[in-house]
């Protein structure tokens, strides 16, 4: 849908586009849509779970906006001067495309990503941040990547990842931290912080040393450390072992208690810092032996569009059923050295059909190893199935399908179920007479499976 005109919103309103896979594209230059001062628009459902749709339109906000399960593209555009509530969503910005909160305006953001080459957010009034992510800046060094922020600035259990730049610059305002991660990927000249007046709530990890944390109590906050975060997920969740695992205060979480990744918060008695909760990731190990089942794999594609030829034409295969807890980025990762092969179906796998379901295949991808990444949706079933590239090629091999979200799935070790032998009886054998008067009966033989 292109608007060729700004749209003002002059009634309460809502525009719900889940289940329509509807772009709604604005002006090239200028607000498609202005909320005016007492007016209250409701914007939903313009996401990829929703339905595939997007946002490529700005706003200018005089009254209340909300925007739930939307994703701005990169060049949509917000200014806030009323009351701005964003949640569950993704924002891709650019050099000229952000979400400024004026002088007066009160902007709430929960569970955003946002995807942003210069601030993220210009922030002039209040503004809350709760449980969002800032990643894949590409600012200059000396520049602001997340925040620049001149009013007054709390976040709370965020992760800023930003390739480069400064993560929070604060121009003469407040900025309050509370377990948040800001780890620039320029670790040789990394300045996460920048300005004067930042408040360290506690509980919150500097990579370098430029956000002026304390260490030890009372704030517990960790300095020169890397916060070991998951680079490959728009979450940037917490890997194994990550020193941000219940390293938070609990006490800053507040009524929001779910996070960016629509996972519960505080799973194992204390917070972790940033946007994600870690969640142990779904581990499964099998092996393939000569006699397992076999099926003509698929060639490699985005969704595959035909059968191997010349090789896959018989390969051993392992399945694995499974459905995950919330909607993200996933990781499927094969490792053990085979030279293997993926096939990710939805709902079902038949190996007897099998381009049928298929949605994604993937062969070298880690060396010879495949793997998959993928935004998977809650409440549908996934079949990942393992094979090897080349025909009777035998060997141990493990999956594993990572966070964001939990991972509900069976691990069954070999390719698939042994059939069970159908019972066989052994023939009973019949009654012979002896010489004597009284006969004497031989014992019938018990079946045998």
């Amino acid at each position: 849908i292109t608007l060729n005109s700004t749209i003002n919103a002059t009634v309460n309103a809502t525009i719900d586009g889940a289940g329509q896979s509807v772009r709604l594209k604005g002006l090239s230059a200028g607000p498609a849509l202005q909320v005016n001062l007492g007016v209250a628009l409701t914007v939903t459902g313009f996401d990829y779970p929703s339905g595939g749709g997007w946002i490529d339109a700005s706003f200018y906000n005089s009254g209340t906006l909300s925007l739930a399960h939307v994703d701005l593209s990169s060049y949509s555009a917000i200014v806030n001067a009323g009351t701005l509530n964003f949640s569950d969503g993704f924002n891709q910005g650019t050099n000229d495309s952000n979400i400024t909160n004026t002088v007066g305006g009160v902007a709430n953001f929960s569970r955003v990503v946002f995807v942003s080459q210069a601030p993220a957010i210009v922030n002039q009034g209040v503004a809350n941040v709760r449980n969002s992510v800032f990643i894949y800046g590409i600012a200059a060094v000396t520049s602001t990547s997340g925040i620049s922020n001149s009013g007054a600035l709390t976040v709370v259990n965020s992760t800023f990842g930003s390739q480069s730049g400064i993560q929070i610059f604060n121009a003469g305002g407040t900025v309050t931290l509370y377990n948040t991660i800001l780890a620039a990927d320029t670790v040789s000249t990394t300045v996460n912080c920048a300005g004067t007046g930042l408040i360290d709530g506690g509980g919150n990890l500097d990579s370098g040393n430029t956000c002026g944390f304390t260490i030890g109590a009372p704030n517990n906050s960790i300095i020169n450390t890397d916060p070991q975060i998951n680079g490959g997920d728009f979450y940037l969740s917490p890997l194994p072992g990550s020193p941000v695992i219940d390293a938070g205060q609990n006490a800053a979480v507040g009524a929001d208690m779910i996070d960016a990744a629509g996972n519960p918060r505080i799973m194992n008695g204390t917070v972790d810092i940033g946007a994600t909760e870690f969640l142990q990731p779904f581990v499964c190990s099998g092996i393939f032996a000569p006699g397992d089942p076999a099926y003509h794999r698929t060639e490699a594609g985005n969704p595959p569009g035909q059968l191997s030829i010349g090789i896959g034409l018989s390969v051993f295969y392992r399945p694995i059923t499974f459905s995950v807890s919330a909607t993200g980025l996933y990781s499927m990762v094969m490792s053990g050295g085979l030279d293997g092969f993926y096939a990710l179906y939805q709902n079902s796998f038949n190996p007897g059909l099998p381009l049928s379901n298929a949605i994604e295949a993937q062969d070298d991808v880690i060396g010879f190893s495949p793997a998959i990444y993928r935004v998977l949706i809650t409440g549908t079933q996934y079949v990942l199935v393992a094979t090897t590239y080349a025909d009777g090629d035998t060997g141990v091999f493990t999956d594993t399908i990572g966070p964001p979200g939990a991972v509900f799935a069976t691990c069954n070790p070999v390719s698939a179920p042994t059939p069970t032998p159908t019972p066989t009886n052994t023939p009973t054998n019949t009654p012979t007479n002896t010489p004597t008067d009284t006969p004497t009966v031989t014992p019938t033989n018990t079946p045998t499976h």
